[in-house]
């Protein structure tokens, strides 16, 4: 068996950190294996909290 793609969710407190984040893991993929096929970082607001999401998806 062999893993052919992973989607991944994360939530930072900055717009900053998401894409500091985001460039980390578009350096990593040569690395370590694999390639990133999208990315994606969203403003959220829930109640009282604010943060950012960010969603990517990466192909083996």
């Amino acid at each position: 068996m062999e893993l052919l793609k992973k989607t991944e969710e994360y939530r930072v407190e900055t717009e900053q950190e998401a894409q500091d984040f985001i460039e980390e893991v578009k350096n990593a993929a040569a690395v370590n294996g694999y390639e990133l096929t999208s990315y994606s970082s969203t403003h959220r607001y829930k109640k009282d909290k604010d943060y950012y999401q960010i969603k990517i998806v990466k192909t083996y």
